[in-house]
């Protein structure tokens, strides 16, 4: 337990004079002591406590910042994948452009080979047939003479 308290050398100067008191005496010396050992304890518990309370709020602002960082790669995840869903959508339309594109051009050519049939007359069907006549009409071609059954086309040219 403490007895005394020396303040000759080491002068308090934090702690008010309400809190030391006057050190007349041994009895009032040691409760001099006690109390300044009181106001210590509290002041340093008062400290602790507002030392807690600022690290508490330096983890709330760190976890703050965490769930906002979090957050913004989150947004930036979703943005890439929708511009990657934008260049996937425009690639196939693209694609879907030039398909169309290639039908019409099909179309046009089929279009332009039948107003030539049309032109050139039944001697190109003709001909054609001639080329690749079913097995019954060449062995009808080659027996007898007039036209094909089939195909309504001379036999014999």
């Amino acid at each position: 337990m403490l007895k005394w308290l020396d303040l000759k050398e080491n002068p308090l100067t934090y702690p008010p004079e309400a809190v030391v008191g006057l050190c007349n005496n041994d009895t009032k010396c040691r409760e001099c002591a006690v109390q300044v050992l009181d106001f210590m304890r509290k002041e340093n518990a008062a400290q602790e406590k507002k030392r807690q309370k600022e690290l508490e709020e330096k983890r709330a602002k760190k976890e703050a910042l965490k769930r906002e960082l979090e957050r913004l790669e989150e947004m930036e995840k979703m943005e890439r994948k929708r511009i990657k869903q934008e260049e996937k959508a425009r690639e196939k339309a693209k694609r879907r452009a030039e398909f169309e594109e290639e039908l019409m051009k099909q179309k046009k050519q089929n279009s332009e080979s039948q107003k030539r049939d049309d032109k050139d007359g039944c001697l190109k069907s003709a001909s054609l047939k001639l080329l690749s006549p079913p097995i019954n009409c060449f062995l009808r071609f080659r027996f007898s003479f007039g036209t094909c059954s089939c195909s309504g086309v001379p036999t014999r040219l």
